[in-house]
């Protein structure tokens, strides 16, 4: 071997070292290699060399994880993985069904009655305080944690052994209540969920985006005459309990708060009942969950709302106005409502004008629009042609069909449509613009 050869292999111990002999054993098995290039002696052909030989290192070992020769093993163990929880998923789901059967038959007695359904009862204590006091119901008790999370988080063995010495509970654990399976439709004529959380610090927009996926999940299961009750602390559902709902004023809603009956209804779900949450009947009840700790939530005077389902959105304008045929004229509290405007122009008198608008629009919405006035401070004249303009706004509520934001937008257009179409087929001497 050459001089030159030997003096290739002279290196000044650097904090890179290692990582150059790492990269050298990749690349070529741990044998040591020897070239005839003389070494350099610039601190730049250093820094290059360096440079190069951490880039082979970081090259072969990103081949040796990706593409080593135990590839096919790793790939065959995530595969292996994946379809035992699969498999597992699919068992859960079994059990639970098998014991949603099961419950039906007591003493050899086939139970007619449909069941009520306990959406995320944290720690338990909610399903069992019911329970105990209901033993002629059959009450399928859900917690979303698996049942190691449950025992971890909330140590809660007790409660899981008198849970199971009633005779009129099935517990099942891992239950997601928005993603609930397609197989518990019409299972279940009363559904309760008390105060659900996003979990974490509050953030009422991810509560907002909770409760609209419940209500979306729950749409899948219930029938028209089945119940959704459910609590929420004070301030948290945007409306009180009151003795009349019916008043002459627009509604005040807390827009700081879940805006449940907006959500509701958004999914198809109108608010049947508001009661006053009933701590003196489940004094043992003990909510929990706040930032995912046994903590728990403030349920004095938190509201029970009572929901159905309503078949309100694919419905359309008339089939809004004749479902609100006969109702009382003003504003229902219990209703969400949303604010849209309309501008005419109008050819001949502005009393004239204002007459004819009026008339048509009330005629195409009968009761769902709840008021409508002119805006005066924006009265106006078109410049070209100028004709008198004036903006008018109008309330859009449904009592027996409620309407979403969605679908109060669709309808909105729709009875644009349709005045312009009437503007057109009468000659009326309006513009709607």
């Amino acid at each position: 071997m050459s001089v030159e050869g030997l003096l290739s292999e002279v290196r000044h111990f650097n904090a890179h070292a290692l990582e150059v002999a790492h990269g050298e054993q990749l690349h070529y098995g741990g044998k040591r290699v020897f070239s005839d290039v003389k070494p350099g002696c610039s601190g730049a052909q250093k820094g290059s060399e360096l440079k190069e030989a951490v880039g082979h290192a970081k090259c072969h070992a990103e081949k040796a994880v990706n593409k080593g020769g135990n590839s096919g093993d790793v790939s065959k163990l995530q595969q292996e993985h994946s379809a035992l929880v699969k498999k597992v998923d699919q068992l859960a789901s079994l059990v639970a069904e098998l014991q949603l059967e099961i419950s039906t038959l007591r003493k050899g007695q086939v139970i007619i009655n449909r069941h009520v359904l306990i959406l995320g009862d944290g720690n338990l204590s909610f399903s069992l305080a019911i329970a105990s006091s209901d033993p002629g119901t059959i009450y399928f008790a859900t917690v979303f944690d698996s049942r190691e999370e449950f025992l971890r988080k909330y140590h809660a063995d007790d409660t899981i052994s008198a849970l199971g010495a009633l005779k009129n509970v099935v517990l099942v654990f891992g239950v997601d209540a928005t993603d609930l399976p397609a197989r518990w439709c019409s299972q279940f004529h009363t559904i309760i969920m008390n105060f659900p959380h996003p979990g974490g610090k509050t953030n009422l927009r991810k509560s907002k985006i909770l409760l609209t996926r419940i209500f979306k999940s729950l749409h899948t299961i219930m029938n028209n005459d089945d119940r959704f009750l459910l609590s929420l602390a004070t301030g948290q559902s945007g409306i009180e309990k009151v003795e009349n709902p019916w008043i002459s004023e627009l509604p005040t809603h807390k827009k700081d708060s879940w805006q449940a009956i907006y959500l509701g209804a958004e999914e198809g779900f109108v608010l049947d009942s508001v009661e006053i949450f009933d701590t003196e009947r489940f004094k043992s009840y003990k909510s929990s969950g706040y930032k995912e700790t046994k903590k728990g939530f403030n349920n004095r005077e938190g509201l029970t709302l009572a929901f159905k389902k309503c078949n309100n959105q694919q419905k359309s304008l008339e089939d809004f106005r004749r479902a609100e045929t006969g109702t009382n004229a003003g504003f229902n509290y219990y209703r969400p409502f949303y604010t849209q405007d309309l501008s005419f122009l109008f050819k001949e008198s502005e009393e004239q004008g204002e007459r004819l608008a009026m008339d048509l629009i009330k005629s195409l919405t009968g009761n769902c629009l709840a008021n409508i006035t002119e805006v005066e401070s924006l009265r106006s004249i078109c410049p070209d042609p100028p004709l008198p303009n004036r903006i008018y706004r109008i309330i859009w509520q449904g009592w027996k069909l409620p309407m979403g934001r969605e679908t109060c937008g669709r309808i909105h257009e729709e009875m644009r449509c349709r005045i312009t179409e009437r503007i057109e087929q009468d000659d009326l001497p309006i513009v709607l613009t």
